[in-house]
C-alpha cells in the first residue's frame, strides 16, 4: 500500500522535476568535489584506474583535478553544460576502453574488479541525463545523441545496482566490517542492502517501478555518504573512503535524474 502511495506521488510533475534538479546537482557537485579532493590529497579518485605497478606522473593527479572541478563547474551552468557533458563522456569512455575494461578482462575471474567498468557505464548515462535538453530549449545533433543514450540509463545503472548487490553475498563478511560500529547487526543489513541493490536494479528495467526504484535506490546511495564512507574514513583513517563517498553521491545523482526523466517522452 505504501508503496503504491509513493509511486502516486511522484507521479507528479513537480515531483519529477524536483528529483530531476536533485539528481543533476549532486552529480554536478560530486564532480567538483572528486577534483577537490585529487588536488588536497595527491591522489586519484576510484574513479580513475591507476595501475600501482605503473603509476603515472604526479601531475597528472592535479590535471585531472582541475578537469573535474571545470567539467563539474560547466554541469552547474546551463550555458556550458552540453561542452563539459561531452568532455566527462570522453573522459569517461578513455578510461573505460583504455583502463577499466582491459583491467577488468585480465582478471575476469575476480569478480569484484567488473564494479568499476560497470560504475563508469553508469556514470555515462548520468552523463547523457545531466546533458538531455531542457524543456523548450533547441536541439542540436549532439543534443540528439545524448537524448538517444539516455534510453541505456536503466540498463547501465540497473546492470550496476544489481551486481555490487549479488557481491554482497560472496563478500558479505567485509563489506559487514564496513558498517559503522554503533549500527547493530552488521550481517542483517548487509544482507538487507543486497536485496535492495538487487531489487532496484531489477526494479529501474521495468517501466512500473522504474521511477519508485530509482527513487528509493538514489535515497538508499545518498544516506550511504553519511551513514558508511565518511564514518569508516574518520574510523579507519582512509582518505579514499572519502573518495567512494563522491562516487555514492554520484551515482544517486544518477538514480535521481533517472527517476525525474523515466516516462518523460520528449518530441
Amino acid at each position: 500500500m505504501l508503496a503504491f502511495t509513493a509511486m502516486s506521488e511522484l507521479d507528479f510533475p513537480e515531483a519529477q522535476s524536483l528529483l530531476l534538479k536533485i539528481g543533476r546537482l549532486l552529480f554536478a557537485l560530486s564532480v567538483v568535489a572528486s577534483g577537490i579532493y585529487q588536488l588536497v590529497t595527491g591522489h586519484f579518485v576510484n574513479l580513475v584506474p591507476v595501475n600501482p605497478t605503473h603509476l603515472p606522473p604526479p601531475w597528472h593527479v592535479y590535471l585531472f583535478g582541475v578537469l573535474f572541478i571545470l567539467i563539474g563547474a560547466g554541469l552547474l551552468v546551463r550555458r556550458t553544460v552540453l561542452a563539459a557533458a561531452i568532455a566527462l563522456a570522453t573522459l569517461l569512455l578513455v578510461l573505460f576502453f583504455g583502463f577499466g575494461l582491459r583491467v577488468a578482462l585480465a582478471h575476469a575471474s575476480m569478480g569484484y574488479v567488473w564494479v568499476d567498468p560497470l560504475m563508469m557505464l553508469a556514470i555515462l548515462g548520468g552523463v547523457s541525463l545531466a546533458a538531455a535538453p531542457r524543456e523548450g530549449s533547441q536541439r542540436s545533433s549532439v543534443d540528439r545523441v545524448f537524448e538517444k543514450a539516455t534510453r541505456f540509463v536503466p540498463l547501465t545503472l540497473g546492470a550496476f545496482l544489481a551486481y555490487c548487490g549479488a557481491l554482497h553475498f560472496p563478500y558479505a563478511k567485509y563489506v559487514a566490517s564496513l558498517i559503522p560500529p554503533w549500527i547493530p547487526a552488521h550481517m542483517f543489513w548487509t544482507y538487507f542492502a543486497a536485496i535492495a541493490l538487487i531489487a532496484g536494479g531489477i526494479g529501474v528495467l521495468v517501466p512500473g517501478t522504474a521511477r519508485l526504484a530509482a527513487t528509493l535506490s538514489g535515497i538508499m546511495l545518498f544516506s550511504w555518504f553519511f551513514l558508511v564512507h565518511i564514518p569508516l574514513a574518520i574510523n579507519t583513517h582512509t582518505v579514499s573512503e572519502v573518495s567512494r563517498g563522491f562516487q555514492a553521491l554520484q551515482d544517486s545523482g544518477v538514480a535521481f535524474m533517472l527517476a525525474g526523466t523515466v516516462g518523460i517522452r520528449r518530441s
